[in-house]
């Protein structure tokens, strides 16, 4: 993700920083379930505000945008990303970047609030997105901050709509760019986590403090390509209600626990290397056990010949079995409800369908749905108009 910051109202050297946020993800690892493992959109590298993503990273919008990929699934969207401030021997700041709408020009804008900035100086900046996965979270220098951060999340999610992710890299950027120049951050990097606020830049309002962040996945994935039968829809239109999905650590079902704590170490690096050495899961010994969590709330109408995407996050390592619950209406061509708030429950064995393939972090596994009843349940009063009879020989 790359993040855009200027200075606010300042006195002297201290200031108020507000950032805007023009978001982009790194690629999946996809792997289509009885099919081929590729790299995930890595064609699409987006441009926002005349800014070009680095090779393997994506716009924000590609994937989680009014016309993206996951664009149904409103609860992806708009998350807070939490940010350290820190600097070897001083106090580390947090601070929280919030979404606030669309500017003029119809880009989505965060900004960091409850923080300050109090002296001009460098400051090497972790974090992740969102927020809101973890209970509470906490960071320490891996022997210092200017080699890298330790950094724990207590309290969250096993099962999760929203794609987790870590800060892997950050770069001070230009203020000088234009809306339709091509505009790149040299040394936007993984493994660079270095930041400058400057003196000149916190008294005088937007001349400098841009800031950019690449992420990297914390979670695996699976993506549910929904359609439906083209025969069955002649006849029927279904609206898709709710998807949940609960997860078991073995084929027979063993609960594992609603919520894990993670603790991330990462290695400063100068040569572009992937900064995560690890990434260790335990499951929360005070969570209850895990129950369906929610993908998608709202209404969808399935349609034949299109594909409808949703996204699955979860923990990796002991999550490797599942049950997807859908929840739909079914109407008749007249538009009459005929079956309403319809389960359908699915059995996923995600190691079985994988075979010895390991399941891991920032992978994405492509299973496709089709609904496609073998008869009808219910008889609508339309299905009897006209009804041929048909005199034999």
């Amino acid at each position: 993700m790359g993040l855009v910051g200027c200075s606010e109202d300042q006195a002297g050297d201290k200031a108020r920083l507000t950032m805007e946020v023009v978001p982009c993800a790194p690629t999946f690892i996809e792997k289509e379930i009885g099919g081929n493992t590729r790299s995930w959109n890595t064609t699409e590298r987006g441009t926002t505000r005349g800014w070009t993503t680095p090779d393997g990273y994506v716009t924000y919008d590609v994937i989680y945008g009014p016309n993206g990929m996951f664009a149904t699934q409103k609860n992806l969207t708009n998350k807070s990303i939490k940010a350290f401030f820190t600097q070897d021997g001083q106090e580390t700041k947090e601070g929280i970047f919030s979404y606030y709408g669309q500017d003029q020009n119809n880009k989505d804008v965060w900004r960091l609030g409850g923080m300050e900035i109090e002296q001009a100086g460098d400051f090497y900046l972790y974090g992740f997105i969102p927020s809101e996965v973890s209970e509470s979270s906490s960071i320490a220098g891996n022997s210092s901050f200017s080699e890298g951060a330790v950094l724990t999340l207590n309290g969250i999610k096993t099962v999760t709509p929203s794609d987790v992710c870590v800060v892997i890299g950050a770069k001070n950027g230009s203020a000088d760019y234009r809306e339709n120049e091509d505009y790149s951050v040299t040394g936007l990097q993984p493994g660079s986590f270095l930041v400058a606020a400057t003196a000149s830049s916190l008294q005088t309002p937007g001349s400098g403090n841009y800031i950019f962040l690449l992420f990297d996945h914390l979670y695996s994935a699976m993506r549910f390509n929904f359609t439906v039968d083209a025969t069955y829809d002649a006849l029927r239109t279904i609206k898709l209600r709710k998807l949940e999905m609960i997860p078991y650590s073995d084929m027979n079902k063993t609960k594992v626990k609603a919520k894990y704590n993670a603790t991330i170490r990462l290695k400063s690096n100068t040569t572009g290397a992937l900064p995560i050495t690890t990434a260790t899961f335990t499951g929360d010994p005070t969570s209850d056990d895990a129950a369906f969590e929610p993908l998608f709330d709202g209404e969808v109408t399935l349609r034949p010949g299109e594909v409808t995407h949703y996204l699955g996050c979860f923990i990796p390592g002991d999550t490797k079995y599942f049950t997807l619950r859908s929840t739909y209406d079914v109407y008749d061509k007249k538009g009459n409800l005929i079956r309403q708030s319809n389960v359908a429950e699915n059995y996923i064995n995600l190691q079985g369908m994988l075979g010895t393939a390991e399941v891991l972090r920032g992978h994405m596994y492509s299973l496709t749905l089709m609904v496609s009843p073998t008869y009808l349940h219910v008889l609508s009063d339309p299905d009897l108009d006209n009804p041929k009879v048909i005199i034999g020989d």
